[in-house]
């Protein structure tokens, strides 16, 4: 038996193509990406942030990405979008909190940096 750390949307991507593998999600879950979107307090072009925020946050926008885009494997973050339909509705991520994960980005950049295989 062979095993690698994939990222999701590359796991599922060698499934669908066809490749000899299973997907297996951990008990305690996989790590997640925190990902935020957020506009600066003193930003010039205030209009124009809250426009883009909103155009993330659109339903349809999300729809498009999950069905269209290169890293569609995510979890939607509104309601009215639907996940991948051969992605694993039971698997746990492990999400870090935002405010935590930006206090610590180099500590956590460096941890997979030292355990990636090279």
């Amino acid at each position: 038996m062979k095993v690698a750390a994939l990222q999701e949307s590359n796991a599922y991507t060698l499934k669908n193509d066809g490749e000899p593998i299973e997907i297996v999600w951990p008990e305690e879950g996989a790590p997640a990406s925190v990902r935020v979107a957020a506009i600066q307090k003193n930003s010039e072009h205030q209009d124009a942030a809250k426009a883009f925020v909103e155009f993330l946050l659109d339903p349809k926008t999300q729809q498009a990405l999950i069905d269209q885009g290169d890293e569609s494997y995510f979890e939607p973050s509104v309601t009215g979008v639907t996940a991948k339909a051969d992605r694993n509705p039971n698997a746990k991520l492990v999400v870090a909190e935002a405010a935590w994960a930006a206090e610590h980005e180099a500590e956590i950049k460096q941890w997979f940096a030292d355990r990636s295989v090279k």
